[in-house]
């Protein structure tokens, strides 16, 4: 998941460099609920997403390290080695899914930009939403089973 979201990041900005020329002034910078562009500006607004995609690489990176900033439910025991691998596994998950989620956003802002799409798809929020959710809850599912032990 490391590496993917590592190939994530630098196919971003690859993705935007190697179109940089052909890229008209205008480029869609937002889309409605149904995919379809709703808003549109300079071509160096693109660059945001690269630097996003970046700025949270690094940032996901760092909180895998420490575990302890990782938001999880009460009562799980951080302390036990199982509990610390499934933290640093979700942390790398997530750091992957929304790498590739940027990296799908540039590529089909690009394909919308020079007229080979008309959005990004009445399906890409829904999906989107969808990958965000199941995740944390596949991994939550996996942590609840580590429960600190009450004492009497």
């Amino acid at each position: 998941m490391e590496a993917l979201a590592l190939l994530a990041l630098i196919a971003t900005v690859l993705l935007l460099a190697g179109n940089w020329r052909q890229l008209p002034p205008i480029v869609p910078i937002h889309f409605g609920l149904t995919g379809a562009p709703n808003a549109w500006g300079g071509k160096d607004t693109l660059w945001l997403l690269s630097a996003l995609s970046a700025g949270l690489y690094l940032f996901l990176t760092i909180a895998a390290k420490h575990p302890s900033s990782l938001n999880i439910p009460s009562g799980i025991d951080r302390e036990h080695p199982e509990v610390q691998s499934l933290l640093l596994g979700m942390a790398t998950t997530l750091k992957a899914v929304v790498l590739l989620d940027l990296l799908a956003l540039v590529w089909l802002s690009i394909q919308t930009a020079l007229g080979k799409s008309d959005g990004l798809g009445i399906w890409f929020l829904p999906v989107t939403l969808m990958i965000f959710l199941l995740v944390p809850i596949g991994y939550w599912l996996k942590l609840r089973h580590y429960r600190r032990e009450e004492k009497s």
